[in-house]
């Protein structure tokens, strides 16, 4: 008596098929992973912004001379690191040579009988996408050079 045993495989139909529908999963999941790492990008450096944002509105508010002994009060890419050396020299994101920034005095705000600058602070970075900006506002004393030292806010205590 004679056994046959018949091996049967896959046919190439089947082949190209199982091909075809792993490469469409590893289509999205690339897809995935690239946004997310874009989207890990653009938050690390608007967090960092954001530091360096709050650090300037800091010297604002208290009129720092490190803040307002130059003319212009804008910082291009490159620029911040140099001028405060506050600013961590760290690696990455944290890295302030990656930032511009500006302060604008706008017009006057009153609290009370009390009147002072209301200052707009931007601070840029270069996105995956573009050039981003965060702002802030905050109020500050008027910059006075005689004054080394007018307290954050005129007129209190």
């Amino acid at each position: 008596m004679r056994r046959s045993v018949a091996f049967r495989g896959l046919t190439m139909v089947e082949v190209l098929i199982a091909l075809a529908i792993l490469g469409i999963v590893v289509a999205v999941i690339t897809t995935a992973t690239l946004s997310s790492v874009r989207n890990t990008a653009t938050a690390g450096g608007r967090t960092q912004a954001t530091q360096v944002l709050n650090y300037l509105g800091r010297l604002v508010a208290g009129a720092d001379d490190v803040l307002f002994q130059r003319e212009s009060l804008s910082w291009d890419y490159g620029e911040l690191g140099d001028h405060f050396q506050e600013l961590a020299q760290e690696a990455r994101r944290a890295d302030p040579a990656l930032y511009r920034a500006e302060v604008i005095t706008g017009s006057n705000v009153t609290f009370g009988s009390v009147s002072m600058p209301l200052y707009t602070v931007t601070v840029c970075w270069m996105a995956p996408n573009g050039e981003t900006c965060v702002t802030g506002e905050t109020v500050g004393p008027e910059y006075d050079p005689v004054d080394p030292s007018p307290g954050p806010f005129p007129g209190i205590g």
